[in-house]
This record gives structure tokens, C-alpha cells and sequence, in this order.
């Protein structure tokens, strides 16, 4: 009798066909060290496709083979078992097009019925956990409203424990994938094939760190923090913007124009008290928009004199102490530390005192070199400071943008008085570096400086 019964069993999973999906997948998590313990988020490249996607620091990356993917997208129900064979614990992926109560059975090789789960499904892609199944080959079935899909898997588990299968996660057709487990860690799909050269860059407050590596097996990347360097990336938290640095003398620089956009106003919107933030030749008041123009991309933000003090009062010292529209850890320059900077370049301090015209190829130093952004002839263009310093023009006091090419502002921290502020200010005719004094409601570029 009991040879018959297996007989039966036997019979009736031959109507299955058995196929073992060998794509590769691999789990992996990220930890932070070094001068931060915290991994704000993580961007993933593979360099080898050509893909990239960003992932919150407690979120898993699920590498998953490519050569699966055509059988998840083209099927009813698919589904596929991953490590195969495994030791301890293996998981199964089944992908449905539509909201259903599966069954599962698995089998042993004699047809002895070892685990039944009955589970609601999500539409999209579900992860089970295959676990303590003792050393053998098993048979699984997966039923549907549907219809039914049919897998095989080895466990190599020496020790006889407590065969199961669990539900632990789910993930839409889009593949943002929301966990089941307590927590809030997310997994985060992305197609691989081993071999692939994967870059992550992790951020942490406005530290950046950068991990190449060739996944092989799932495992957990150490994304090591190091000091702040000046001439290191820096990331805007407030945005994401991240700003290239450059040491001149003793002063640490961003060497690009701030891009911090909390609203955006069209030119003819202006005020020497209210705060307004401009984008070049952009005239509407939706910053998603602004900030998907070139000018935005290229040249940043004009502000006018409230919006780059952000509330703050007219200094003259040397640090200025007015952290203004710049990040945390940054200030907006005073006057002096303007002078600093042309000082080192190499003028005298009776010319960095002049107003106008000064100097003589200091503005050559710190501006970038070529036409792609200064309109011809860039006189004196050397950027041997690395300040690379853009033409991104004006607000002008008149309600109209200009200059964009020839000429750029910067403010200073630095009142003359009630209507007037210090600011520097290069042109694409001369190398010399101008100080003038402007009203406060012209719009005009920043460049931050670290405390």
C-alpha cells in the first residue's frame, strides 16, 4: 500500500515540468564608518549597463540576474529559486499579474509531502524564505486561480530542522518594493550580471564616499567616511547639489555658484528688504521648472542682497561670521576675505582698497578658461586658482535679466551703507577683478567659503 501511494504522488508531479532558474541574484546592505556612522543614502551605478537608481541608506539592494528577466515579464506566474542548491536558507521569487491566493507545496524526491502554505499575493514580484529542509532534491508547486508554475531545489543542510516557507516581501510591477518585516528597510531591484562593475557613492550629511566593487556573493559594503578635505566633493543636504572645492591660500572655496533654490520669482519681481531668488531668463514661479533649464544647471542661482544674508546683518570681519543662503559650515565672504583671496593672487592692498578696475590679471586666475560659457575673447583666462569662476550674468535693477556671458556678480556680506553692498564682479574683455558697490535688490550669483 505504501509503494502505491508513493507511485501516485510520483505520477502526479511528473505532469510537472521541474526547471531550476540559475540567473544569479545577490542581497546587499551598507554600512557607514570613518567620520560618520550614518549612510543617509547610497547611489548605485553598474557601470558595465549603464544603470543607475538611488537607494535610502537602510534600504537592501537586490542584484538580480538578467537572465531571468524575460521569464518574469512574459508569464502568468512565474517564479524562480535562488541560491539553488543552498545550505541553510534559499529563497523563492514568484511574479503575478494579478492580486491572488497562491498555495504551495513541496515534496520531497519519494513524493512525501513536506510543507503547504496558503498566502495572499501582491501583483508583482513576491519573495519567499525557503528554510530547514534536510539535505535532498524537493519538488515545488506553486498554485494560482491561474494556473500552476513547478520549481526544484537541493538543500545541502546537514541537520534535520523544521522545514518551512515564509512570506517576506513584496514589491509592485514598478519594483518599489515595500517590506512585510517590522522596520523600514526597503529592498531595491536592479538587474545584474555577474561580472558587472558596480560603483556606490554614499552620502552622509554632506560627506561623500565612493566604493567600487564586483558583487559575487550577497554581502554587506563598508562605505568608509573621511574627513572633510578641502578639494573633496561637498553635498548640499538641504538639495542634494553637490559642489566641487578648491583651496586657495587659506581659504576653502565651493568652485561653482550656489544653486539653492527654496522659491523662484520672474525678473520683474524685486525688493532691496524681501528675499527673492531669480533663475536667469527664467520668468515663472515653479522651481521644478527652474531648475530643469540649462542656466539653473550651469550658472545656479541669482539673489538678491536679503536672500544671500538670509536674515542676517552687514559684517566686515575676516571671517565674516554670516552664514547666510550657504550651507551649514559655509558663510557668505565679507569684503575683506574678497580682499584675501585677490591678495594672494597676487594684488597689493592698496589695489584690493581701489574700487573699479584693479589689479591686472587676477580676474584671468580665477576665471574659467575658453568660450563654452564666456562669450569670446575671455581675456586673460587662466583659472590657475581652480576658483573657475562663470559668467552667469544679472537681475538687474531695471526688472530684466542680462550680461549672461560677459560679465559675473558676486555679493559680498558687506554693507557701503543703507542702499549700497560690497560685491566682486569679472568680465569676458578683461582679466583684471573689479569691486563695485551695488543696490540690494539686483540679483547677483554666491560663492560660499567653509568656516
Amino acid at each position: 500500500m505504501k509503494r502505491k501511494k508513493i507511485l501516485l504522488l510520483t505520477c502526479v508531479l511528473c505532469g510537472f515540468a521541474f526547471t531550476v532558474i540559475r540567473a544569479q541574484s545577490y542581497y546587499i546592505d551598507f554600512t557607514a564608518s570613518g567620520a560618520a556612522t550614518t549612510l543617509d543614502s547610497v547611489y548605485v551605478e553598474n557601470l558595465t549597463q549603464g544603470t543607475s537608481l538611488t537607494l535610502q541608506g537602510s534600504d537592501t539592494l537586490h542584484l538580480y540576474g538578467t537572465a531571468s528577466v524575460t521569464s518574469l515579464y512574459h508569464s502568468n506566474a512565474d517564479l524562480r529559486i535562488y541560491p539553488n542548491p543552498f545550505t541553510e536558507k534559499s529563497h523563492l521569487e514568484i511574479y503575478i499579474e494579478v492580486p491572488t491566493v497562491a498555495t504551495i507545496d513541496v515534496y520531497d524526491a519519494v513524493g512525501k509531502h513536506m510543507v503547504h502554505l496558503k498566502q495572499s499575493i501582491h501583483k508583482g514580484h513576491n519573495t519567499f524564505d525557503i528554510s530547514g529542509f534536510a539535505s535532498g532534491h524537493y519538488h515545488l508547486i506553486v498554485k494560482t486561480a491561474s494556473g500552476q508554475k513547478s520549481a526544484s531545489f537541493i538543500s545541502l543542510n546537514t541537520a534535520s530542522q523544521n522545514p518551512q516557507i515564509e512570506l517576506k516581501s513584496t514589491f509592485a510591477e514598478d519594483f518599489q518594493l515595500k517590506s512585510t518585516e517590522k522596520g523600514t528597510k526597503n529592498i531595491v531591484p536592479m538587474p545584474y550580471t555577474t561580472g558587472d562593475q558596480m560603483q556606490f557613492t554614499g552620502y552622509s550629511g554632506s560627506l561623500i564616499a565612493v566604493v567600487t566593487d564586483v558583487p559575487t556573493s550577497s554581502k554587506t559594503i563598508d562605505v568608509v567616511f573621511a574627513p572633510f578635505t578641502c578639494g573633496d566633493a561637498f553635498i548640499d543636504t538641504r538639495d542634494g547639489n553637490v559642489y566641487a572645492t578648491v583651496q586657495i591660500g587659506t581659504q576653502c572655496w565651493m568652485a561653482e555658484n550656489l544653486k539653492y533654490l527654496p522659491s523662484v520669482v520672474g525678473s520683474a519681481t524685486g525688493s532691496k528688504t524681501t528675499p527673492f531668488y531669480y533663475v536667469y531668463d527664467y520668468d515663472g514661479t515653479d522651481t521644478n521648472a527652474a531648475k530643469a533649464t540649462a542656466n539653473y544647471t550651469t550658472y545656479g542661482v541669482l539673489y538678491n542682497w536679503p536672500a544671500a544674508m538670509n536674515g542676517a546683518v552687514s559684517s566686515t570681519s575676516n571671517p565674516s561670521g554670516v552664514q547666510g543662503i550657504c550651507p551649514t559650515g559655509w558663510h557668505l565672504p565679507s569684503d575683506a576675505e574678497w580682499k584675501q583671496l585677490e591678495m594672494f593672487l597676487g594684488m597689493t592692498q592698496a589695489e584690493a582698497n581701489n574700487i573699479g578696475w584693479r589689479g591686472t590679471d587676477e580676474g584671468g586666475k580665477l576665471k574659467e578658461t575658453g568660450t563654452t560659457h564666456w562669450n569670446s575673447p575671455n581675456t586673460g583666462a587662466t583659472n590657475s586658482s581652480g576658483f573657475t569662476a562663470l559668467p552667469g550674468g544679472v537681475r538687474g535693477y531695471s526688472g530684466s535679466f542680462s550680461f549672461i556671458g560677459n560679465t559675473g556678480y558676486w555679493w559680498s556680506s558687506t554693507e557701503d551703507d543703507t542702499y549700497y553692498v560690497w560685491l566682486r564682479f569679472l568680465q569676458n574683455y578683461f582679466s583684471n577683478a573689479f569691486r563695485e558697490k551695488y543696490v540690494k535688490e539686483v540679483g547677483h550669483s554666491v560663492r560660499c567659503l567653509r568656516d
